[in-house]
C-alpha cells in the first residue's frame, strides 16, 4: 500500500490557501497603507507646529520649508512647474520615501503630505485653522482611500472648500483633532 497524498487531496489544499490568501492580501495592503498614512499625518502636523512657530514670530505662514526650524530627512523638491499655486514658492516640499511633505499657503496648508504617486492617491493636510484633513484624487480610488481615511477616523466634509480644489467634497475628510 502507497503511502502519501491524493491529487484530490492536494488541491482541496491549495485552494483552501489560496482563499486564504485572496481575502487576507487586501487586508494587509490595507494596514500597511493605513500605517503609511499615520506616518504622513503626523510628518503633516510636525511642519503644522514648525509652521505655527513661523508664525508667531513673523505674523504670517511660511512659503517654504527652509524657512521653517525642522529637518525633515528626504530631498528637497523645486517648484512644480505644472502647478500655478508653486510659482511663488521656493524649495517648498521635501521628498521622503513614501510622501512629498512642505508647506502650501496658497491652499491654505501650513503643512501637509501627499502620498506617492503625485496626484494619484491621497493627501493628508493640515489646514492654517487647524483642522486636518484627508482627500482621495480620484474618483476611480475613492472607495479604497476613502476607506483609509474613514479608518483613520475622518468623517466626510460638511462643505466645500475643505480640500484642495481637484478634490471634490464627497472625497474630502476632516480627521479628528488631538
Amino acid at each position: 500500500m502507497k503511502k502519501g497524498f491524493t491529487l484530490l487531496e492536494l488541491m482541496v489544499v491549495v485552494f483552501i490557501i489560496a482563499t486564504l490568501a485572496a481575502i487576507a492580501l487586501p487586508n494587509y495592503e490595507m494596514a500597511v497603507e493605513r500605517s503609511r498614512a499615520t506616518t504622513g499625518l503626523l510628518l503633516a502636523e510636525q511642519i503644522a507646529r514648525a509652521n505655527d512657530a513661523y508664525y508667531s514670530e513673523m505674523n504670517s505662514y511660511a512659503n517654504d520649508m527652509k524657512d521653517l526650524d525642522i529637518k525633515i530627512d528626504g530631498t528637497g523638491q523645486p517648484p512644480q512647474l505644472n502647478d500655478p499655486t508653486d510659482t511663488a514658492d521656493g524649495l517648498n516640499r521635501v521628498r521622503t520615501k513614501f510622501f512629498e511633505v512642505g508647506v502650501a499657503t496658497a491652499y491654505s496648508y501650513k503643512g501637509f503630505a501627499n502620498a506617492y504617486p503625485l496626484g494619484s492617491k491621497y493627501i493628508i493636510a493640515v489646514k492654517n485653522d487647524g483642522t486636518a484633513v484627508c482627500g482621495v484624487y480620484s474618483a476611480a480610488d475613492t472607495v479604497k482611500y476613502g476607506k483609509l481615511c474613514t479608518s483613520m477616523g475622518g468623517k466626510p466634509s460638511p462643505s466645500a472648500g475643505l480640500c484642495l480644489n481637484v478634490i471634490s467634497q464627497s472625497n474630502c475628510y476632516i480627521l479628528p483633532s488631538k
